[in-house]
């Protein structure tokens, strides 16, 4: 009786306890082909169905948790365009306000200071005038500074007047280079022009392309170590893209936590007075008014490397966001 009835229908009586535990193995035990054994595997099958149900719910639960994760980090770069979008109207807002306003006190006070400068110059060199010289060239180099900054918040603010045309990017990385030329020859840089023939010609502001093409140069100049090497090159385009521009050099590079910010309105490394970090944010307006991208490959002691890819023709609704990811930006 023991054995045919009692121990049975004891291990029927202890796996609903086991199940309720969390175990969810099947006893494994021999079947009596009575009643009772068909009880037993009954009871055992429903476990294994809630075993493949309970893992089925598992693996839902980490799929579901890992698509939150996603929408919250898109929900985040969201937020950060939304910001960014936020800054790029206040900064239109405050040059549209005071461009007209400060551009033409900041020519006369120029003009008047030029003026002086060369009175002065033709009277002689004494100590007086030495002093007044002085003077009047910190205020002519001054206004001439702060009217760069208004002019950048212009660039920077609002798209380019001028109207779109086919373009051939050779011949605008011809005259960025004719540009900066003279000072590269200053700083003795190995300055290397590297044009691919038959590019397929896009759709631009030529004026705006060659802005950032000398703005890129520039920065590479000042970045580079005498007798350092700077690169200009041309690409057929790639992901989808009509053409390529490069511009390299071999000067200190940047760590990766500057490189995340280069694009970001007034943020500049540059000592006091020597920038105020609006040529790289004007190079991303251009990029993104283009309907292109914009990476950086760089690591400090290595030099940087800044990638331009353009399509054949912008969008008439251009991205919001004209930069790569974290390893291109």
């Amino acid at each position: 009786m023991n054995i045919f009835v009692n121990r049975p229908v004891n291990g029927l009586i202890e796996a609903p306890r086991r199940v309720a535990a969390g175990d969810l193995e099947p006893a494994g035990s021999r079947y009596s082909h009575d009643e009772i054994g068909q009880l037993a595997r009954s009871f055992d099958a429903m476990t294994v169905d809630l075993a493949k149900a309970r893992a089925e719910l598992n693996e839902w639960a980490e799929t579901l948790e890992q698509r939150v994760e996603r929408k919250r980090e898109q929900l985040r770069q969201a937020d950060a365009r939304a910001m960014a979008a936020a800054q790029m109207a206040t900064v239109g807002k405050l040059a549209a306000s005071v461009a007209h306003e400060i551009n033409n006190p900041l020519a006369g006070i120029r003009t008047y200071a030029r003026l002086l400068l060369r009175r002065l110059s033709a009277q002689g060199s004494l100590p007086a005038d030495e002093a007044a010289l002085e003077g009047l060239s910190l205020i002519e180099s001054e206004s001439a500074r702060c009217g760069e900054i208004v002019k950048h918040l212009l660039q920077y603010s609002r798209p380019g007047t001028e109207q779109m045309a086919d373009s051939d990017l050779n011949q605008l990385a011809r005259e960025a280079a004719r540009l900066i030329q003279h000072q590269t020859q200053v700083q003795n840089l190995r300055f290397q022009v590297e044009l691919t023939p038959e590019l397929p010609r896009v759709r631009c502001h030529p004026q705006e392309i060659k802005q950032m093409l000398l703005a890129l140069l520039i920065n590479a100049c000042e970045a580079s170590r005498e007798g350092g090497g700077l690169f200009l090159r041309t690409r057929p385009g790639a992901d989808g893209y009509a053409c390529r521009l490069e511009v390299a050099d071999e000067g200190c590079g940047m760590s990766p936590d500057i490189a995340d910010r280069i694009f970001e309105p007034f943020f500049t490394t540059k000592e006091a007075g020597k920038g105020v970090g609006l040529g790289l944010a004007v190079v991303a307006q251009i990029v993104r008014r283009h309907g292109g991208r914009i990476l950086v490959d760089t690591s400090p002691g290595h030099g940087a490397t800044f990638t331009i890819d353009l399509p054949a023709t912008p969008p008439e609704d251009p991205p919001s966001d004209a930069r790569g990811g974290p390893d291109g930006a």
